[in-house]
């Protein structure tokens, strides 16, 4: 029987939605505080994608992306999942039943981009806790794929560029831990 393979660690990226400065850092201080260190954080770029959070979330919505120095066992991403959701329900960035700010937590390893979700659907896989994993981009040496799913906005070339500076810093990470 073959020894199974320890996958390399991983480079935990969350995508914040907001409309609003305010819960925006909020919720950058209580990442940083659960996950740690971030070692890079975007621009925010406009989300003009879906009306799925408008009625929740309010209008304009905006997206930033932030990474974390310290790399991750890829398993432990429900767990992480579960983690920023407490942060979302949180009496100071929701006070009341609608949220202020969406956390999209996942992971980029050397092939591909993987991001959780609490929504089960026939090309997710299950991770327990509630959560599912869906793989959202492919990276191709210096071309990145999307599958049938990806949604919209991951589809963009704004997504894809911040995804590929967050890709260069772990690769550069990768070698340093493991060499060459």
């Amino acid at each position: 029987m073959k020894k199974s393979d320890t996958p390399l660690p991983a480079k935990l990226v969350c995508g914040l939605l907001f409309r609003s400065a305010d819960p925006l850092e909020r919720g950058v201080d209580s990442l940083i505080a659960e996950l740690g260190e971030i070692d890079f954080r975007s621009e925010k770029i406009e989300f003009s994608y879906t009306g799925y959070y408008e009625k929740e979330m309010g209008t304009p919505l905006f997206r930033v992306f932030v990474s974390f120095r310290k790399l991750i066992d890829p398993g432990e991403l429900s767990t992480i999942k579960t983690v920023t959701n407490r942060i979302e329900r949180s009496d100071q960035l929701s006070p009341k039943e609608s949220r202020s700010l969406n956390i999209d937590p996942g992971y980029l390893n050397p092939t591909a981009y993987i991001l959780a979700t609490s929504k089960n659907y026939a090309h997710r896989i299950y991770l327990g806790k509630g959560v599912f994993a869906q793989q959202e981009l492919l990276f191709e040496r210096s071309r990145i794929r999307t599958l049938d799913w990806t949604y919209p906005d991951y589809r963009s070339i704004e997504y894809q560029e911040v995804l590929r500076k967050i890709r260069r810093i772990y690769l550069e990470q990768v070698k340093e831990l493991f060499g060459g």
